[in-house]
């Protein structure tokens, strides 16, 4: 069990997220419907739940909620630094764990303040570690191939057209001219070059990876059964 230690979490929560595990879940979050939070912090929150749906496919309504329950395998194969611990239902989710929601209630904020006023820009670089980690584990290939593509898409091909428009349609002009001309055919240069390396890193990544994709991984994302005694919470 994980619980806030601010007193807004109720304790008399914990039966209903134990009865998830009984279910069969392997990890209950709680979910926060009367949230006695502040406008500005529901909306910053609601947003961070929605890139965390978006990005790590992870369906729940409130990450962040202190209120967990979770069996112990689930909490053995956590890796969490630094503010990894507000993605723990993404993080298991894409371990291959059953994720459920409860309705929680939530009490108003009695003692200390917020730790996260103004470090909520963390938590999108966290969003968007895991996600690459997530995708660049089984996949690398594809990652950083289609990152060359949109790069390519975004800086190569908007250069290489105003490089064409520059030389073959715009009217002769002076030293501006030439320093645009010679601004997009770079860009157009360093474009191409990342869009070329990044698939071959890929690539690269790809060999390495699989032999790490071995049974001990696999094994990883396979859940006991309700009648093993090893599934019990």
């Amino acid at each position: 069990m994980t619980i806030d230690a601010d007193l807004q979490d109720l304790p008399e929560e914990i039966p209903a997220l134990l009865a998830e595990l009984r279910r069969g879940f392997d990890l209950a979050n709680g979910w926060r419907i009367n949230r006695r939070d502040t406008f500005a912090k529901r909306q910053v929150s609601r947003f961070y739940n929605a890139l965390t749906n978006r990005f790590l496919k992870c369906s729940v309504h409130d990450i962040n909620c202190g209120l967990k329950a979770m069996r112990r395998d689930v909490y053995k194969s956590l890796q969490l630094r630094g503010d990894l611990h507000r993605l723990i239902p993404a993080l298991a989710a894409g371990t291959g764990f059953a994720v459920s929601e409860v309705k929680v209630d939530h009490a108003d904020r009695k003692y200390g303040s917020s730790k996260y006023r103004l470090l909520r820009h963390r938590g999108l670089l966290d969003i968007i570690v895991v996600a690459a980690s997530q995708a660049g584990r089984t996949r690398p290939f594809h990652v950083f191939f289609e990152l060359g593509i949109t790069i390519f898409a975004i800086v190569g091909l908007p250069s290489l057209i105003a490089w064409l428009l520059v030389q073959f349609v715009a009217e002769p002009g002076g030293a501006w001219a030439r320093v645009w001309s010679t601004g997009t055919l770079l860009l157009f240069a360093w474009s191409l070059c990342v869009a070329t390396m990044l698939p071959i890193i890929g690539f690269v990544m790809d060999i390495n990876t699989a032999r790490y994709q071995d049974y001990d991984w696999r094994r990883k994302l396979l859940r006991p059964g309700k009648a093993d005694p090893a599934g019990e919470p």
